[in-house]
């Protein structure tokens, strides 16, 4: 990544103030209350409170692969100069001892979904120039 990781930076958008119980990492991590204002709010919090060049968003109902940050590193490295982001592959599990509910189906169609902002990583010039 054309910045290296500095930090992470949990954006909490619970209405509640429980505590966050965080994981520790090798990086500072940074917690953001939002107080239950929605994703797009929680999300706009967040960049703009980060500092890099690079700005990713991966929503808490996500599990990364553990090459999460190699793989992020690697699509970064190959955009073009006014490319502006890259969005993940995201792959749903079903179950496989029962039929699927209907939220499940509908949760799995994000699989194949173009452009999904639950696992994205955008330049933080083109938040800035679409004002998030």
């Amino acid at each position: 990544m054309q910045d290296a990781l500095r930090e992470a930076l949990v954006v909490d958008d619970r209405r509640g103030g429980a505590d966050l119980c965080l994981p520790a990492m090798s990086v500072p991590v940074r917690a953001l209350r939002t107080h239950g204002r929605g994703p797009a709010a929680a999300r706009n919090a967040g960049w703009r409170s980060a500092f890099s060049t690079w700005i990713a968003f991966l929503d808490d109902d996500v599990l990364p692969a553990a090459s999460w940050y190699a793989d992020v590193t690697d699509d970064i490295a190959a955009l073009e100069a006014g490319d502006a982001a890259s969005a993940a592959v995201i792959r749903v599990p079903l179950p496989t001892d029962r039929a699927p509910t209907d939220a499940e189906r509908g949760t799995a169609g994000l699989s194949s979904a173009q452009w999904i902002t639950a696992d994205m990583v955008y330049r933080r010039s083109a938040l800035i120039a679409v004002g998030g």
